[in-house]
């Protein structure tokens, strides 16, 4: 069980740790999304027109804050419901994990699956993560039983 909620802690606090400091560069540092940066050129950059690049940036802003939230509620249920066995802890989530997971994938399509490898390998992480702790939790039921 601590395994997989060690797994599951992982990969929240990597995604966590990203989005904050995502968010920490665009509302205190006044940069741009990082899409914007890797994407596009300086040059291309100032040709667009700034209600363009302020949508992207907006965007990104909450797109990160809500991933940070996210893994912060994780981390929450990880460590309160999952390892204490809360019956609705597991299936939440896998469910909204595994969602958001899926999103990052839907979302790389749109710049060419760049991120392809980091996502496979979170993926991986991520799904080492639920599977130890939902065999964890059907051996700990089995056994009170």
């Amino acid at each position: 069980m601590k395994l997989g909620a060690l797994m599951l802690s992982l990969w929240s606090g990597i995604n966590l740790v990203l989005a904050v400091g995502i968010l920490a560069a665009m509302t205190l540092g006044g940069r741009h999304a990082p899409a914007l940066a890797l994407y596009v050129g300086d040059a291309q950059l100032r040709a667009l027109d700034p209600r363009v690049v302020g949508v992207v940036d907006a965007l990104a802003i909450f797109g990160n804050g809500c991933a940070a939230a996210f893994c912060a509620l994780m981390l929450f249920l990880v460590w309160r419901g999952i390892t204490q066995r809360l019956s609705l802890a597991w299936p939440v989530v896998a469910v909204v994990a595994c969602w958001l997971q899926a999103i990052g994938f839907a979302s790389d399509t749109h710049i060419a699956n760049i991120d392809l490898a980091v996502n496979l390998g979170s993926t991986a992480l991520l799904g080492a993560g639920l599977a130890l702790t939902w065999l964890a939790g059907r051996r700990l039921e089995a056994q009170s039983s």
